[in-house]
């Protein structure tokens, strides 16, 4: 009788000890995973004026500030095209490449209410970034960001200010 009683407890304890996987991915966040870049929406200020205001108050034809528009959306998706991040969930993150070499890698933390993270590389360096969506399949971030301007680029001679919106997938 013994035997069958330790049989039966034994048998709960191996029962409870098992966990489920699932179980698991409902206690986790919904940040957790890989997520690629999709498109993204800017808007760049010099001065406290949008890119087109600020040029044009500077007489160049509309067509020079499309170009302009132009160049700067193209050099921000390049950076940005192919790219994916894998948050963990043990608080670690990895940019990978299109060529699936690691950009950069670090630590990150999500705020208790999940809008907003912190992203902390390996040279320390900290990024705040706004979360506008988190859902299973859509990561969509918020960047404001203030840019130096080239010296080489006289024209820009003021405050550049970037604010950035990341759509990313899952």
């Amino acid at each position: 009788m013994k035997q069958l009683f330790l049989i039966i407890i034994l048998f709960f304890v191996a029962l409870t000890a098992c966990v489920d996987e699932n179980d698991l991915k409902k206690n986790q966040s919904p940040i957790v995973g890989k997520w690629t870049y999709d498109t993204i929406e800017y808007d760049i200020k010099i001065n406290n004026q949008n890119i087109y205001s600020y040029f044009d108050s500077l007489g160049l034809p509309a067509e020079n500030i499309a170009l302009i528009n132009l160049l700067i959306e193209s050099e921000i998706k390049s950076e940005l095209e192919g790219l994916s991040i894998d948050f963990n969930a043990d608080n670690s993150y990895e940019m990978i490449n299109e060529d699936d070499e690691i950009e950069s890698s670090g630590t990150y933390k999500l705020n208790s209410n999940q809008n907003e993270i912190s992203l902390t590389d390996e040279n320390n360096e900290n990024f705040v970034l706004e979360i506008l969506t988190l859902n299973e399949n859509t990561l969509t971030l918020s960047l404001s960001e203030k840019i130096e301007s080239p010296d080489e680029i006289s024209i820009l001679n003021g405050d550049l200010e970037a604010d950035i919106i990341i759509y990313l997938f899952k």
